[in-house]
Parts: C-alpha cells; structure tokens; sequence
C-alpha cells in the first residue's frame, strides 16, 4: 500500500478515537451525566402520610460546638457523650455536669443500679452517676470497635463492629464470652454491617436484640448467642428498612415497643414488639437534606429523644393526643 495512502488511513482512525473520547468526556461532565441506574427512586417516599405521624416536635436542646456521639436518658437526666466530654443535662436544656474524657467515647448506657457505662474503641468503664470511675475492662485486641452496649441483669453486652461480634462481660467488665449471630436460618450467616454500624438493647424481660443490618433484620438472641427469632424486611415503604443497611439506631420501650431510626431516608418508627408499623414518630420531611440517623431514647415521660448528629441538637417529640 502507498505510503501517502497509509499516512491518511492512520490520520482518520486517530481522529475517529479522538472524537469518541471526546464526546464520552463531555457526556460525563457534571449535568451532561447519564443516570445511575443504581439511584434509588425516593420520590413518594420522602414525605410522610400524616395518618401514619403518632408524634410532634415540642422541644429541641442545642447541644453546643462539640460533635455528639451518642446518649442516654435515666433518673432524670439526659447524659450526652461527645469527641471529648460526658455531659450530663437536664430535661430543660440545663448544664449539671460536664466530665473531660481521656479518651474519645463511642458508646453509652446507663444500668438499672445507678451505673453509667461507656466505651471506647477497645475497651469499657463503669462510672457512678457523678462519673467517678467504678470499673475499667482489659483492653480487647488491635480490630475491637465497640459502638453500642447494653445492661441486662447479670450480664453486660458490647456490639464489636470491628470484629462483627457480640462480647459479653459481667457487671464488673470481666469478659466471659462472644458470639457472631451465626444460624442455620439464612444463607447469609453472621452479623452483616455494610455501613459500619451495629446496635443493640435489652428489654424489660432482660431479652437481648441485635440489629443485623445488612438483612435488615432485628434478631432476638438469648444470653449464650442462639438465635431465637426474628422480624424485619427491605423496603422503602414505612412498615420495612430501606437502604443498603438499616436499621441504625434503636431503643425498646418500657411496654415492649420498638423506637427504630434510619440513615439515607431518614426516619424514626415505632414498632409493635412482633415488628408491626405502629407509627411514624418523625419522617424525612424533619430532616431536611440530612443523611444521618439519630440516635434514639425516651424519657420517664414517654417521650421520644432524637439526637441529631447534623444540626447538634437534642429534639423531643411528644405523643399526639389523638393517638392516646
């Protein structure tokens, strides 16, 4: 083939492969994107039915410049962990205490005998209600993330995120044993935390739930780690969990109930104890362009406490009337 002819073919295929990365470039600018065929579609989901609203916002607490972790309400009193301090505050929004940590705090929960228990990334301390220190666990290993912790009546549980393990201690934080939620009712076995978090409680007939969130599922366990049951389901519509990994946070009620909250499309429920939609205690449209869930508590009065990682408050909704 002549040279000349050969030099042409060439210049006409590098202009061809020029064109087309240019146009891809350009397609790919901001605004000139093709969809994601993997968003999700919330439209219809982002406001809330109001028949389903069982609460309404009657206060909010600020919580100041430090960036919140986690809290607890007990014997009157709303005690408030941050990066570096333990707060404790009343139900007005009145300062008692504030205690500087050594460490940074990731979990908090107060027992039924006064003691308030905290962790931290690898280990537990047992304080008074002062925040005089009762008791300090040995250190766990070098992957231990602790991030939520319950008292039963003997025992105490810790959910490692880092290790995808339930730790169990007794009440002087000696650790007895673990376990990893492993049973023969899924093909997916153990604990599933795609987004990093992992919550658990203990109800008022000293029952230990887990959240399993990447099966969006609240599983009951009894204290040696057999799974005994369990409810929940993926959805985006209120009765289910939406997202990749939900629910976040929650708490169960003096009456059995379930107070569940979730991060993406952010919404706090209430569940009847089988796992039943009770009602919509806030829905999305109270957290305008926010992401994260709150954390969830109540106080002796039956209200529900939301602590808003975003806008650093502390908000409180009451029962409505009509659902009394």
């Amino acid at each position: 083939m002549d040279k000349k002819v050969i030099r042409i073919v060439l210049l006409v295929a590098v202009v061809a492969i020029l064109s087309v990365l240019l146009i891809d470039q350009l397609s790919n600018r901001a605004g000139k994107r093709p969809d994601n065929p993997f968003a999700y579609d919330l439209e219809g989901f982002d406001e809330t039915d109001p028949g389903l609203l069982t609460h309404k916002e009657v206060m909010q607490i600020a919580i100041g410049h430090e960036q919140p972790v986690g809290f607890a309400y007990g014997y009157g009193r709303i005690f408030l962990i941050t990066g570096e301090y333990l707060q404790v505050i009343s139900p007005e929004g009145s300062a008692i205490l504030k205690k500087e940590l050594d460490e940074s705090p990731t979990a908090i929960t107060i027992g039924n005998k006064k003691q308030l228990l905290l962790a931290f990334d690898n280990h537990l301390v047992m304080y008074d209600l002062t925040g005089e220190e009762l008791f300090r666990s040995m250190p766990l290993d070098e992957k231990a993330a602790i991030i939520s912790v319950a008292f039963a009546e003997e025992l105490i549980f810790a959910a490692d995120a880092g290790n995808k393990v339930v730790r169990v201690f007794n009440h002087r934080l000696e650790e007895l044993d673990s376990f990893r939620g492993t049973s023969n009712v899924s093909e997916t076995h153990g604990f599933i935390l795609p987004g990093g978090r992992f919550t658990l409680a203990v109800n008022g007939d000293d029952e230990l739930w887990v959240v399993n969130p990447g099966l969006h599922s609240m599983q009951l366990y009894s204290h040696s780690g057999r799974l005994r049951r369990y409810w929940g389901e993926a959805s985006f519509n209120p009765e289910g969990f939406s997202g990749c990994c939900n629910p976040t946070h929650f708490m169960i009620l003096p009456n059995g109930d379930f107070v569940t909250s979730e991060k993406g499309l952010v919404r706090v429920k209430v569940h009847h104890p089988s796992g039943t939609l009770k009602g919509v205690v806030a829905g999305p449209e109270s957290f305008p362009n926010g992401k994260d869930a709150p954390a969830v508590a109540a106080d002796s009065e039956g209200n529900i406490l939301l602590l808003d990682f975003e806008q650093k408050l502390i908000r409180i909704f009451e029962e409505r009337k009509e659902n009394n």
